[in-house]
């Protein structure tokens, strides 16, 4: 600190020295002098900080590193929901039958107890005055010792179900069903009486369906027309109340019926 002090006195009284009178005007150049760098000064305190600046442009991509090591086993981890119900599984076969086991044997009897001794007859009691009320009626004598029921039979075993028998002989084929053979019969009766009865018989095995009527004249009373009783014709009874010649006409419809 001294010597910057007397470098900065001898420096002062140089420049008095030098410096020219009041009467001249003609500048004196001074010879440029330099003095030995001085002593750092004290650092002064930070300044305030800058603004941020600009993001810079994405670097390149850097290299692929190296597979790192195998990370270590994680904790195990919870029980998971119960899953849905699967589909069932296809019915089994139905597995073979066992073999018929053996008859276990028959338990024992048991004995019966033995019958005590028949007990001595009690003596007569007093008769008692003629007067006197009715004495009461005995206890009934206790039943003699039923004898042991005989040993039951050992049921015996099912027999075997017989084999299937053959399939019988198959029948002729039979007639067909419905109404066969039909046939329409007529007849006429002509005379003077004044009843006529007219019957159409079918041919034989034949049976009646139906039938009808006709007469010649007015005034005709149809007293009776159907079937006979045994299916096998047509029965008309007419009457006339006047004189003469008149004729009764019928028919018949037959046919064989199964």
């Amino acid at each position: 600190m001294s010597r910057l002090f007397l470098l900065g006195l001898a420096l002062f009284v140089f420049l008095i020295a030098c410096s020219p009178s009041s009467d001249s005007v003609t500048p004196t150049v001074l010879p440029e002098l330099r003095g030995s760098q001085g002593l750092q000064g004290l650092q002064g305190s930070p300044g305030d900080p800058g603004t941020e600046g600009k993001q810079g442009a994405p670097g390149p991509a850097g290299e692929v590193g190296t597979k790192g090591d195998k990370g270590d086993r994680g904790e195990k981890g919870d029980k998971g929901d119960t899953g849905s119900t699967g589909t069932p599984g296809i019915k089994g076969d139905v597995g073979e039958r066992g073999e018929k086991g053996d008859k276990g044997d028959r338990g024992d009897k048991e004995d019966s107890g033995v019958v005590g001794p028949k007990g001595d007859k009690g003596d007569r009691g007093v008769q008692g005055d003629p007067g006197g009320p009715k004495g009461d009626t005995g206890a009934v004598g206790a039943p003699g010792p039923t004898g042991p029921k005989g040993d039951q039979g050992i049921k015996g075993d099912k027999g075997d179900a017989g084999a299937v028998g053959a399939t019988g002989v198959v029948g002729p084929k039979g007639d067909a069903g419905g109404v066969q053979g039909y046939e329409r019969i007529g007849r006429t009766l002509t005379d003077s009486d004044s009843l006529k009865e007219l019957e159409i018989l079918c041919s034989s095995g034949k049976s009646i369906l139906g039938g009808g009527f006709a007469v010649s004249q007015a005034g005709i009373e149809i007293q009776r027309s159907l079937p006979l009783s045994d299916g096998t014709g047509w029965r008309i009874i007419a009457s006339s109340k006047t004189s003469g010649e008149w004729s009764l006409w019928g028919f018949a419809v037959c046919a064989t019926v199964h």
